[in-house]
């Protein structure tokens, strides 16, 4: 008969259910980490009330035993040192719970700012890191977990958190000791290229002429070296225009040349057409407004290097679309910003009014019409990818070319604003909005603005040298029109709806007129007419969201709810003001976020300043 080394582990029965630990999944460990068999281990229930256990039955021919007694390296080994080596490597080796690279931690309670004033925490210091495994803990608060580990912050957070982990470090273990302004240089030297590299000459100063790296250290070696290599430098850099006795095109040295352009002779024939056609004259264009859903349409690879595309909502979910038939340039990084609208024949077309990126290029700090031109060009591409000609679905009632006197800008391509068009197997179809000079305002008014297949309820008129800002543009470059209605405005407020429970709290107990306040009244509007919105009776209240994203009461109202329909609570609805009952009306169901404060405040501007058509208009 063989003999067996039999090891007996008795299991702490409450910190096993405390740290939730299968029994199951301990054997498994330790076969992983011993190279032993599940067959060796006998194993309790652990819904038994016996005591629980593990049994390991090592046979001493098995190649494992052998391999520990020979690891010891005594000539005689006795049975009971073998079996205590066993059990003080499964004990030490074996991490059961836990997380293997952190060795040890120390905890501190400190105290930290939230919305809702200071509250206390516990801080959790480790020796080790592993910052993948700690932000998934569903314990652990990711926004203010970091580590020191700059590498690793590069590959879990990406290059921005390393950089600012940098520029933290640097400030802790030097503070006082240098300017904070030259710490931030330097850590953005040293991530500038899309990897983390160290002060070295060799690293971060490969790309600095010869004669400025030669300050940096190493003088007469570096010179040496750069000599022998027959390395140029122009003096452009401070060091070199010290070495080569140059003003420095610094400080008052920096000198700008203003070059004088000739005058270029125009063909009197190219004048005189110029001439007849109006010219932009302010900065501002305008657009239909369309009432759809707001998405960024996203073109990208994931980490498998597959073909992504996604609709992105306010609220972040995605929604993955086809991919067929569809250029592989364009999905190195291109998202455009859009509106998903219904429709007259009941179909979806996808109304792109911006462009944030094209194929990796970043497009968001060029000029509203050169965006769009952008726009243009890459649903033109992916339209005509298989076929040399554009796939129309449906005319436009205008014409975004030549014969367009108002039309910005004279564009390449202009049937991406003419029509309808179909791109790959996407479930809708595509137009780019189009953009005009505000002096055509009425002209279009009076002309198309009715025949577009898609609902339009009023304009958007948009700063030309705005950059782009996604979901918060401010209010000086945007400015949204509807017009108004005889009994109600059009300008409309998404709020959520509850029944009627307390009082509305008056806007001085929440306000303060004080330039240096915290919750400073900040709109233009008086706060005496807003309160004119909210002061009503009824059986409902309207809330708001403020910038904490806590809830506001803005109202209790009488709502008139369309016909057949009841009022669900806690969910966002439209709604406009009446201006014969003084009172706010639901309109519809929205499926969507409710409006912030600054939004409803802006709606009730809009609905006071009661802006008319002929007012935009910009006389020729």
């Amino acid at each position: 008969m063989d003999r067996v080394c039999k090891i007996h582990m008795p299991i702490h029965v409450v910190k096993t259910i405390k740290r939730l630990v299968s029994l199951r999944s301990v054997v498994k460990t330790i076969c992983n980490v011993s190279n032993m068999t599940l067959d060796l281990f006998d194993v309790s229930f652990m819904d038994s009330p016996a005591p629980w256990f593990i049994n390991i039955r090592i046979p001493l021919k098995m190649a494992f035993w052998k391999t520990v007694a020979q690891g010891i390296g005594i000539h005689r080994v006795s049975e009971s040192l073998i079996a205590d080596n066993i059990i003080y490597n499964i004990v030490n080796q074996v991490v059961i719970h836990g997380i293997p690279k952190v060795e040890n931690f120390v905890t501190d309670e400190i105290t930290i700012n939230t919305p809702t004033g200071k509250v206390k925490r516990w801080s959790v210091t480790t020796l080790g890191s592993d910052l993948r495994h700690v932000l998934r803990l569903p314990q652990v608060d990711s926004r203010r977990t970091i580590s020191n580990d700059v590498t690793e912050m590069c590959d879990v957070l990406g290059m921005h958190a390393a950089r600012k982990s940098l520029e933290n470090e640097f400030l802790f273990v030097m503070s006082g000791m240098a300017d904070a302004r030259h710490i931030k240089l330097i850590a953005r030297m040293m991530a500038s290229d899309l990897v983390i590299k160290g002060m070295k000459i060799r690293q971060v100063a490969q790309n600095i002429p010869p004669l400025q790296r030669a300050a940096y250290e190493q003088g007469p070696k570096q010179m040496v070296e750069y000599c022998a290599l027959a390395e140029q430098d122009d003096g452009q850099t401070i060091c070199g225009a010290v070495f080569m006795n140059k003003i420095m095109a610094v400080g008052t040295g920096y000198n700008l040349e203003l070059r004088h352009r000739p005058e270029v002779k125009v063909p009197d024939r190219l004048l005189a057409h110029h001439q007849a056609r109006p010219t932009r004259i302010c900065q501002y264009v305008f657009s239909p407004k369309v009432d759809g859903v707001r998405y960024f349409l996203v073109f990208f690879h994931n980490r498998q290097k597959d073909k992504i595309v996604a609709l992105v909502d306010r609220k972040f979910e995605v929604f993955l679309l086809s991919n067929e038939n569809l250029p592989d340039a364009y999905f190195s990084g291109t998202i455009l910003d859009g509106e998903l609208t219904k429709l007259s024949d009941g179909k979806y077309a996808f109304l792109t009014f911006d462009c944030l990126m094209s194929c990796g290029n970043k497009s968001s700090v060029l000029r509203y019409d050169q965006r769009i031109e952008v726009a243009r060009e890459v649903l033109f591409q992916m339209a005509v990818v298989q076929s040399e000609t554009l796939e129309v679905v449906t005319g436009l009632p205008f014409q975004m070319g030549h014969q367009e006197p108002y039309a910005l800008p004279i564009s390449r391509r202009p049937e991406m604003s003419n029509c309808l068009f179909q791109v790959g197997k996407l479930p809708f179809r595509f137009v780019v909005k189009p953009l005009f000079d505000l002096k055509g305002l009425m002209h279009y008014t009076q002309h198309w603005i009715e025949n577009l297949p898609f609902g339009v309820d009023g304009y958007v008129i948009t700063n030309l040298y705005e950059p782009c800002y996604p979901f918060r543009m401010r209010r000086e470059a945007i400015f949204k029109w509807k017009p108004r209605n005889e009994v109600y405005s059009e300008n409309t407020v998404d709020f959520i709806l509850t029944p009627r429970h307390d009082q509305v709290e008056a806007l001085a107990t929440k306000f303060s007129t004080h330039p240096r306040a915290k919750n400073r009244w900040s709109s233009d509007v008086p706060m005496h007419t807003v309160e004119g919105f909210r002061k009503h009776e009824g059986d409902c209240s309207l809330w708001t969201v403020m910038p904490d994203r806590k809830r506001f009461k803005f109202s209790d109202g009488t709502m008139a709810l369309p016909q057949g329909e009841e009022p669900q609570k806690d969910k966002v609805y439209e709604c406009r003001w009446n201006y014969k009952d003084q009172r706010w009306e639901v309109v519809r169901f929205r499926n969507k976020d409710v409006n912030q404060w600054a939004t409803v405040v802006a709606t009730i501007q809009n609905i006071v300043e009661d802006i008319q058509l002929q007012e935009l208009v910009i006389k020729e």
